[in-house]
Parts: structure tokens; C-alpha cells; sequence
């Protein structure tokens, strides 16, 4: 089934595309499309629509052609791009094909569009799969080489027809002594034995495959035995041969050794290291050196000639007889440590061929390794030793070589990761561990900088288990140096601290809860440590207290906001709560000493959890300890009125009732004069009842808002005048004396308002004078108000009390020694009048004695 395609139409006319889109359906062409105008929309279908194919006009208003080709070409180079265009030049016609359009159609004429656009999405085809095949060839490629690069037999690759090398891997180039850039392109004859022929060595051997001995030429001129195997093999469609090679200048050095051996061990038998003998099959002692000969107590001629078993202890004769058995049956060397009476020694066994290649003689070489034997086991303890501390650490270990595999893994590690050494020996740790690439990069990295000698900071990676889980490890690095100072091995030493980390998370979570606890509570709070340092303080703290975290924390106590007793009381509470275990919080109230004034706090204390810290909340109270203080004190005026009103009330009732009920039963026999003084004297007390009724009612009025006041233009002067007549009319034997400070005009007052005020105050004036001193009254009057003051010569009023005597109920004499008339509302009501006219009313002391009352009304 044919792919349906998707076409991008760059055409600013709607019909132009209908017909290219209709050519395309008559042609049997499965697709769907997109037409688009402007640069934008164009830029957003390359990317959005993804098309398999570009059919643009050249012209566009706002756009052209070629703009789109230049895009395309960068956006998606591999998809076609046809100009279908109403005029186009033969010039730019081919100005677009060699900029990269696939073909140009002309709209007069659409007839070649179809075959112009199978075949741009053929070459299109075509060339996505020439790509394709040249990946395919290139990845084939670089695995070759990465198999070529990594083995270690000689590997050369050489054209059959040019003889040229095209390619060498690293083991070849190592043992032919060339680097790799000099041999490539060079003729195959360059390193053979047929050089100066210019023969090549892969084209004149046997069957493809076969292999054999052949000598190769190093570039230092040494001739290079090697193991050689020619194979046939096609690269790129041409024939090549591809020539292996195994040095066997290893073993060829081992054979002449044997072959020389005798010469080799007569000059050995004079070398004075070790102890050297040459053993017939029959285990005679054909040869001995000096130094054997000396251990054995014996000469050298002594010795040749005579039986291992004679000159030997049995036990130790019995294991070299033994070993030299095994060299004669086998043909081959053998080495083996021996231990004989506390001496070690490191024998070797060769075997010596006759001309038939059957072994006939074997020469022991015998070295005392006594002293590096005991150097071993010294060593061998050390790494016991070391191993038991690093297995025992609890610290992780690993230990990686030059390579960066690992070499050593001990027990922490194992435990943390899941592995065992086992599992991780010869591996690398970012290929083990670091699952996340990154982590990875940065490991690979960090080896880099440690093999050249940089010292690398603490840091912190992520290690995958076996279980899948991941581990935070802090890791630290060192270099062991080999003798020439280069770094040998790399030791990593990593602590897991994912369960200290969550810890820390938690711990810094809770903080923050606590913190915001400490802060949304709404009260002023505090950490108190169990010396009463304040460790930490809220907001609403440092608000209340004026002081800054920085100026408390490290620098004060919490008693140092305390006076007195109170400093022991707290003392005494932290103790009792650090005794106690599971008390709830105790309550307490102090005087607490702020930056700039003293206040009064209710506060709670109560141990903070696994911490011997006390978590202190404090209340400010003060406002409520005053309003407190102040209804106290108002319900104690208020009993003391209720006092003296039961007493001002009941006294001239008890008044008029007697002299009522003497007027009953007495009338007839008392005289007119008699019953005029007792009706005076009814009258003076229901006239201080009305007082006091009244004085009841305007305090009722006060209380309820219902003070009115009536304004109206008043004469100052006469209002005064009628105030000191009704005085007088009540019998006052005082001199009252006016002073107006200039002529009275007329003010907008309550008259009636006013009389009650004045008299209140010449009332009391009178009262609390001498009998018969003088009352002044001084007047003030602008155009805003009038002010009035009244003078006596009484006894005065204590500075404490002058800023109470307006309180309701307030009586500055003691109600126990209550010896003037009147219930304590006078004051109250006078200064309520003056308020309600806008202005105020005042007391001070009077020099020479007494008092002065003032008050100021507003006349507007």
C-alpha cells in the first residue's frame, strides 16, 4: 500500500493550489496537504506538519521561493522542495535547481508536475537509503575497529590489488616498532623478508586461512618470528587479505635458552647466589657449585659423583627426587618453595635434552628465600591487619588501579552496595554503580584529574545497589604513587549518608513547622535553654520585648527581662518541669522588662521534646491588668456610692418621715414658729432628695447618650448672678466674688446646662471651704468659647486624686469618715456638661490653699 504523503503548499492563491491539488488526485496520489503564506506559517508547518514534500511558488507577496528553499534546506534537508510557479526564467529556473530545489513546474503547463514529483520523492528515496547503507557501513566499520583496536594479536588489512596496507591495528604497530599513521597507505612488502623484492607476504602464502611460522622485519631492523594466519575477505566490494600474527619470539627465547642450557649452566654454577646442582635420571650429582657445596658442609669434588639420597636428609631428598621425576616425565620447568628446618628455599627445575630430545640431566637452581619469606609474612599480616581495619570501618572502600578497575572492595562496601568483591573485581565503578549519566561523566572525569596528580574537594554522588535502591555517599579520594611518582591506585573512601541526609530533612521540616507554629501562633515566644539562655525567639517576641534576635540570642537570658523573686520563681519552674517526666505545661505571670517599658505577661513554660529546651509562650496582659485594675477599683467606688447613696437617700427621708409623724401627733400643741423651722427643715431635705434624684437621672442620661443640649444666645453675666442668688437663697454664708475679665457679650450655650454646672462646682466649693471663706469666680470669653473658673480656700485635693474626682462615683473623702453630703456624681455630671458643649473641665491646686475648678464650653 502506497505511503500517503504529506504535501506543504507555499501559494498565496487558493486556486492555484486547488488545480496543483486536483493534478496530484487525477495522478492517483494518496496525500494530504497544507497551504500555507507567510514566512511564520510556514516556519510552524515545517515543524508542526512534518511534510514529506515542498510544492512553493516563487512569487508571494509577503514571502518568496527561495527564502522557503534556503529554509527547508536547514530545517529538513532531506525533504524534496518543487517550485510550482505561473513565470519562471530559464535563468532562475536554474538558479533553483543548483540552490537545491528537486524540480521547477511551470502552473501554465502542470502536466510534467506528477512525473516531477515521483520523481523527487524516488531520489529522495533513493538517497535516505545511500545514507542509511553508509551508517550501516560505518557503525560496521568501528565495531571492526573496536575489535581490532582491542585484541592483542597483530592485525594488518591489505588491498590484493594495490598491495598497499589500508589499515593496521595497535598490537601490529607495537611489535612491527611503526606508528599506525606510518604504516597505512604503505606497500605490504614493508615489513617482510621480501622487502627489496617489493613481494607481499599475504599474497605468496597457501590456502585462505592457512597458518604458520613466518619472520616479520621490525622497524629497528630486528627480524620478529611470529605465528602467521592469511585470510581473504571483501571490504567496500573489494578483495582484501586480512594478515594475523602472534609474536613467538617469547617462546622461540625460551627454547634457545633450553637448547643453551648447559653452556648457560656451567657460567651459572660460578654465579654465588644460590645453591646450583645438575641431577642425572639416576639422581647422581653430576654438578655442584661452590655455594651448594659449602651448605652441605662438603667440597665440591667431594661431592660430584655421589647420590642425592647420600648427601641429602631423607625427607628433603625425598621431595626433590620427587620434583625431579615430574621435570624428567613432562619436559617441562618446574618451581616450588620448600621449607626444611626453618630455612626456606625457591627451587627451580630445568630439564637438559640429549640429541634424541629425551631429558637426561635437570639442573636445581636452589635460592635461599629465608629473609624474604619472613619479609612476607611481616607483609602478609600488615595486609591482614589492614584488611581487618578496613573490613571493621565504617567507612566504604574501594580501591581502583591506573585503569580504574576495581582491585579491592572490603566489607562496608559490600554490606552498602550488595555486591561482592567478586561481583565488582575488574569492573568499573561508574559502569556498576552510576546509573545516572551524569554522575557518571563526572566520575569518569574526576579519575582523570586524580591519575594526573589533582587533588579533588569531598563530594557526593549516588550509588545504585543491586536492589535497584539508590545510596548518598560522601566521598573522599587519595593517589598510593608507584616509585616513579606516578599515581598506581586511586582509594575511595565514601560514608552512605542517605539516613543522615533524610534525618536532616526531616529535622529541617520540623524546624520549619516549628518555626511556623512559633510564628502563626500569635503570641510572643521563645526557646529557653536550661542555663535560661534564649536560644530563639518569634516575631511577635522581638516585637513586643523591642529588642532584635541578634541582640538576644548568645546575649541574654530570659531573666534578664525579670525583676526580683521573679527570677527564682522561673528558675524554680524549670527545674521542676526538668525533674518531672510527661508534666504538662505550668502557667505563670511576671513583670516583664521590655526595651522601653515594663508589662505585664501571662506566660506558659513546658519542655520541648527529647531536648532539655523549654518552649516559653508569653501573653501581654498589661491593657487587661489595667482594665482590671480599673473595674476593681470602679466596683469599690461603685459599693462605696451605693454607701453613701443608701445614707445621702435615706437621710432626708428619715427627716421628713419624723418630722411628719411628729407633725401628726404633735401639731396642735406646738407653737407657729416651731412648725415654720420643722416645715423649712422638710423642705431643705426634700429639696437635697430632688437633688440627688435628679443628679440619678443625668447620669442615667449620660450613660444612655441621652444628655441633650439646648444652645440658645445667653447673657454670661446673668447666668452668674443667678447662680451665686441660688446659693445665697440656700442659706451659704460664703462671699461669693465675680471677676469677668472684660465686658459680656452674648454666647450660644444651654442656660439651664450651664446653671446646673456652675452650681455644681459653688457647691462644692462651699462644701469643702471653711464656713463663711470666700468663692471666686473668675470669666474668660473670646469669640469660640467662654471659660470659668472657681476658687476656694478649702482644704484642696491630693495631685493623685485630681485626675479621679470626675470619675463616676468617686469621692476623695474615705467612706468610712463621709461627713458631707452628696453621692460622688457631681463632679461627674459637670464634667459630662462641659464635654457635651465641646469643651472640658479641670482641678488644680490653688496657691495659699485650696482649689480651682475650671471648665471651657464651646460657643459656636
Amino acid at each position: 500500500m502506497e505511503k500517503k504523503l504529506k504535501i506543504l503548499m507555499l501559494d498565496a492563491n487558493p486556486a492555484d493550489a486547488g488545480a496543483v491539488e486536483a493534478e496530484l488526485v487525477k495522478a492517483g496520489i494518496s496525500f494530504s496537504s497544507r497551504r500555507v503564506e507567510t514566512k511564520n506559517e510556514f516556519e510552524s508547518a515545517l515543524s508542526g506538519f512534518e511534510p514529506d514534500l515542498v510544492l512553493s511558488d516563487y512569487w508571494l507577496p509577503t514571502f518568496d521561493g527561495v527564502s522557503a528553499l534556503n529554509l527547508v534546506k536547514q530545517v529538513a534537508p532531506e525533504v524534496p522542495f518543487i517550485f510550482v510557479s505561473g513565470a519562471l526564467g530559464e535563468e532562475l529556473a536554474v538558479d533553483a535547481l543548483t540552490g537545491g530545489a528537486a524540480d521547477y513546474v511551470l502552473k501554465i503547463g502542470l502536466s510534467r508536475l506528477v512525473p516531477a514529483v515521483r520523481r523527487a520523492l524516488r531520489e529522495s528515496e533513493e538517497r535516505a537509503e545511500r545514507e542509511r547503507l553508509e551508517q550501516d557501513r560505518a557503525e560496521s566499520e568501528e565495531r571492526m575497529r573496536t575489535i581490532l583496536d582491542s585484541v592483542q594479536t597483530g592485525v594488518v588489512i591489505v588491498d590484493c590489488e594495490t598491495q598497499q596496507i589500508i589499515d593496521v591495528n595497535p598490537a601490529a604497530a607495537g611489535m612491527i616498532g611503526y606508528p599506525e599513521e606510518r604504516m597505512r597507505g604503505e606497500h605490504c612488502s614493508l615489513f617482510s623478508t621480501c622487502g627489496r623484492k617489493k613481494r607481499c607476504p599475504a599474497l605468496t602464502g597457501g590456502p585462505d586461512g592457512e597458518s604458520g611460522e613466518n619472520v616479520v622485519i621490525t622497524a629497528s631492523g630486528r627480524r620478529l618470528p611470529v605465528q602467521r594466519t592469511v585470510t581473504s575477505v571483501v571490504l567496500g566490494g573489494r578483495r582484501h587479505f586480512l594478515e594475523s600474527f602472534v609474536d613467538l619470539s617469547p617462546s622461540r627465547r625460551m627454547e634457545e635458552a633450553l637448547r643453551e642450557s648447559e653452556e648457560a649452566f656451567r657460567a651459572f654454577l660460578g654465579v654465588p647466589m644460590g645453591s646450583v646442582l645438575m641431577l642425572d635420571s639416576a639422581m647422581k650429582i653430576l654438578a655442584i657449585n661452590e655455594v651448594a657445596a659449602r651448605r652441605l658442609g662438603h667440597s665440591v669434588d667431594g661431592l660430584v659423583g655421589s647420590k642425592l639420597s647420600d648427601v641429602f636428609p631423607a625427607d628433603l631428598s625425598k621431595r626433590i627426587r620427587a620434583r625431579v621425576k615430574e621435570v624428567v616425565d613432562s619436559g617441562t620447568p618446574v618451581n616450588y618453595e620448600d621449607r626444611h628446618k626453618g630455612t626456606f628455599t625457591d627451587t627451580f627445575l630445568f630439564p637438559v635434552f640429549d640429541s634424541k630430545g629425551k631429558v637426561s640431566r635437570v639442573v636445581v637452581f636452589a635460592q635461599d628465600i629465608t629473609e624474604r619469606k619472613s619479609v612476607e609474612e611481616a607483609q602478609k599480616k600488615d595486609r591482614d591487619f589492614i584488611g581487618k581495619v578496613l573490613n571493621t570501618a565504617g567507612a566504604l572502600v574501594v580501591v581502583r588501579e591506573r585503569q580504574g578497575r576495581i582491585v579491592l572492595f572490603n566489607r562496608t562496601a559490600e554490606e552498602t552496595t550488595g555486591y561482592s568483591f567478586e561481583e565488582v573485581a575488574g569492573r568499573h565503578e561508574w559502569d556498576v554503580f552510576l546509573k545516572d549519566p551524569g554522575e557518571a561523566k563526572q566520575s569518569r572525569a574526576a579519575f582523570k584529574k586524580l591519575l594526573s596528580g589533582q587533588a579533588l574537594p569531598e563530594y557526593e554522588v549516588h550509588w545504585t545497589t543491586r536492589s535497584g535502591s539508590s545510596r548518598l555517599l560522601s566521598v573522599s579520594n587519595a593517589t598510593l604513587l608507584d616509585a616513579s611518582g606516578q599515581a598506581e591506585y586511586v582509594i575511595t573512601t565514601g560514608i552512605d549518608i542517605t539516613d543522615s541526609r533524610r534525618a536532616e530533612e526531616a529535622l529541617k521540616s520540623s524546624e520549619e513547622r516549628y518555626r511556623t507554629v512559633f510564628e502563626s501562633t500569635g503570641s510572643a515566644m521563645c526557646i529557653v535553654e536550661s542555663d535560661s539562655a534564649i536560644s530563639f525567639l518569634n516575631h511577635e517576641f522581638e516585637r513586643i520585648s523591642g529588642y532584635k534576635p541578634a541582640e538576644v540570642i548568645g546575649n541574654k537570658k530570659f531573666t534578664d527581662f525579670l525583676a526580683g523573686e521573679q527570677v527564682e520563681l522561673f528558675r524554680a519552674l524549670q527545674e521542676e518541669l526538668g525533674a518531672s517526666e510527661g508534666k504538662e505545661s505550668v502557667h505563670f505571670e511576671c513583670d516583664f522588662q521590655a526595651r522601653d517599658r515594663p508589662l505585664k505577661m501571662l506566660g506558659s513554660i513546658g519542655l520541648m521534646p527529647g531536648s532539655e529546651a523549654s518552649a516559653v509562650s508569653l501573653i501581654d496582659v498589661t491593657q487587661e491588668k489595667l482594665f482590671e485594675q480599673e473595674l476593681k477599683e470602679r466596683a469599690e467606688r461603685l459599693r462605696d456610692f451605693l454607701v453613701v447613696a443608701s445614707h445621702e437617700l435615706r437621710h432626708p427621708v428619715a427627716i421628713v418621715k419624723g418630722y411628719a409623724n411628729t407633725l401628726l401627733e404633735y401639731i396642735d400643741r406646738m407653737s407657729p414658729e416651731l412648725i415654720q423651722e420643722i416645715l423649712h427643715d422638710v423642705d431643705i431635705s426634700t429639696d437635697r432628695l430632688t437633688r440627688y434624684v435628679e443628679q440619678l437621672m443625668d447620669v442615667s442620661r449620660v450613660e444612655q447618650g441621652r444628655l441633650q443640649v439646648q444652645r440658645q444666645e445667653s447673657d454670661m453675666e446673668m447666668l452668674i448672678k443667678m447662680a451665686v442668688e441660688d446659693m445665697r437663697v440656700m442659706g451659704f454664708s460664703n462671699e461669693f466674688g465675680v471677676r469677668p475679665a472684660g465686658p459680656s457679650t452674648p454666647v450660644e450655650i444651654d442656660p439651664e446646662k450651664f446653671l446646673q454646672l456652675l452650681g455644681i462646682l459653688l457647691d462644692n466649693a462651699v462644701k469643702f471651704s471653711p464656713e463663711g471663706s470666700p468663692i471666686e469666680i473668675e470669666v474668660e470669653q473670646d469669640t469660640d468659647e467662654v471659660t470659668v473658673s472657681v476658687l476656694d480656700r478649702g482644704r484642696g485635693i491630693p495631685e493623685e486624686d485630681r485626675a479621679l474626682v470626675f470619675d463616676r462615683f468617686y469621692q476623695v473623702e474615705d467612706v468610712a469618715h463621709h461627713s458631707k453630703p452628696g453621692m460622688g456624681l457631681g463632679l461627674y455630671i459637670a464634667s459630662r456638661i462641659a464635654e457635651a458643649h465641646g469643651g472640658a473641665i479641670e482641678v488644680r491646686g490653688r496657691e495659699g490653699g485650696g482649689s480651682v475648678f475650671r471648665f471651657t464650653l464651646g460657643t459656636g
